[in-house]
């Protein structure tokens, strides 16, 4: 088992209630075209009112192209993810693994992850202010 770890954290642009999209960065080694499946283990906390909790666990499947060193970016799909209570200054720590055991998994060489990132809907600068607070 190989696995990256990481923590996210969300900015001042987020616009609330709105869904995450995280995805992972990697190139295949080889030529096969078989599928990779990845996946991505989170906990997060809200700024001031959160708790990191228990994990929760998505799966994402992306065939390979069948060029070698190619940069492939496999996407959450709608709805993405929701996390209640997110807000700005919220952090995501997260946990990637390709999961090679799962019969949905076929490709035969190794994968590269480089790293995984989000995607979120925004509705304002990032900071509108240069001092705190920076919520507003």
């Amino acid at each position: 088992l190989e696995e990256l770890f990481m923590t996210l954290h969300i900015d001042h642009d987020y616009k609330l209630g709105t869904a995450f999209y995280p995805h992972v960065h990697w190139a295949p080694s080889n030529t096969d075209t078989g599928v990779v499946r990845w996946g991505i283990e989170y906990t997060f906390a809200a700024r001031d009112t959160g708790t990191f909790g228990a994990t929760s666990t998505i799966y994402l499947e992306q065939a390979a192209t069948g060029t070698i060193g190619d940069h492939i970016v496999t996407e959450t799909p709608s709805p993405g993810i929701t996390i209640t209570d997110a807000d700005t200054d919220t952090v995501i720590v997260a946990r990637v693994f390709r999961d090679a055991g799962n019969v949905a998994d076929t490709y035969t060489g190794d994968a590269y992850a480089f790293f995984m990132d989000i995607h979120y809907e925004v509705d304002r600068y990032a900071t509108t202010n240069k001092a705190a607070p920076f919520r507003t």
